[in-house]
């Protein structure tokens, strides 16, 4: 016996659904909650770099990324950066971070509109220093 063409037609119809949701219910499970990156690891983060700093004010700029400061007692005159990401569809960029006089700047490390793509930051400071957190969008306030 075999199947009619519109038979055969709506089989393909409901399977097409099926993986669609499927692959939906799949990016929901990689995505956990949307929350961002978690911090608490030194070993988790993706990146770090160190910079030398006298103390005083430091302003962060960033483009919408979640930043926790903590600050350093040993009296070390550096500012430490560490990214954490979760990234699913695409790669998050590696701008440049600069630190000159009190500006730090982290760039835009999600330019990409392809996939997911969520970083955070802990920053450590010298203790004394005052942090403003500036954010921006392309190196405007």
């Amino acid at each position: 016996m075999t199947a009619s063409p519109q038979h055969t037609r709506h089989r393909r119809t409901v399977r097409r659904a099926v993986v669609s949701v499927l692959a939906v219910v799949g990016l929901a499970g990689a995505l956990p909650a949307c929350s961002p990156p978690s911090t608490s690891q030194d070993e988790d983060a993706e990146r770090v770099e160190y910079f030398d700093f006298d103390g005083g004010d430091l302003q962060v700029d960033n483009d919408y990324s979640d930043v926790e400061v903590d600050v350093e007692h040993d009296g070390s005159g550096t500012v430490t950066v560490r990214e954490y990401r979760m990234v699913v569809g695409t790669s998050a960029d590696e701008p440049e971070w600069t630190l000159t006089g009190g500006s730090l700047d982290l760039g835009r490390p999600c330019a990409s509109t392809v996939g997911f793509c969520q970083v955070s930051y802990r920053i450590t400071v010298p203790e004394g220093t005052t942090v403003t957190l500036a954010d921006t969008i392309d190196g405007e306030g």
